[in-house]
């Protein structure tokens, strides 16, 4: 049985600039040359020379528009309702993601490469991150990697030591997310995370609606 790691992608972002977002062709993933700051342990796979091919996977799963690429993170979940889609317009907080995303690299270059292009359409102040962990089986250990997001096209991988504050920051408000999808699922009667009978609230709705 695979142990799918959680993504989730979190920024402040006026309505305007998301909807902008949502509907223009992504970046490719080559286009950044950071990629091996995510770190982990991929057997057989090098850094240096086996990025290509997964580039080549990573553009294609982007598609034609960002929508198109939020859409297939939120198909990733086990179940409609381990999804979230958000925007919060008090707060112009846009939150997107899975507790059941995938352990693969090409998907995780994939993901953190959708939502690093949010950072082209946020300005000023507007911050947020994009974060990667084995949230259902890490015993609260398992983060892969954490993405800072700012204004005016920024993103960088954090660093757990050098950047303690913010990856310890953007770790925790992942959580309390992760964790309130998990208590919600539980909520609908749910014992086996897996179970896709009476799936609930669709994350993909949510994302539908956002027009």
């Amino acid at each position: 049985m695979s142990e799918p790691y959680a993504a989730l992608a979190q920024v402040t972002i006026e309505r305007a600039a998301l909807i902008s977002y949502l509907g223009a062709p992504p970046r490719t993933a080559s286009q950044w040359d950071d990629w091996s700051r995510i770190g982990g342990r991929w057997h057989g796979f090098s850094w240096e020379s086996d990025l290509p091919p997964v580039f080549v996977k990573a553009d294609r799963w982007l598609g034609d528009s960002y929508r198109h690429a939020v859409r297939s993170v939120l198909e990733a979940s086990e179940a409609p309702a381990l999804g979230r889609c958000s925007y919060d317009e008090a707060s112009r907080r846009f939150t997107f993601g899975t507790l059941t995303f995938s352990e693969n690299l090409n998907d995780i270059v994939f993901f953190f490469a959708a939502a690093r292009g949010l950072a082209a359409y946020m300005r000023d102040a507007e911050s947020g991150f994009a974060l990667v962990r084995n949230y259902l089986w890490d015993n609260g250990s398992g983060t892969l990697a954490v993405m800072g997001i700012g204004a005016e096209g920024y993103s960088h991988f954090l660093d757990a030591q050098d950047d303690a504050p913010a990856y310890e920051q953007h770790v925790r408000d992942a959580t309390a997310v992760f964790d309130e999808l998990y208590g919600g699922y539980a909520k609908l009667g749910r014992m086996e995370i897996f179970d896709k009978l009476k799936p609930g609230p669709s994350a993909i709705d949510d994302l539908d609606r956002l027009r």
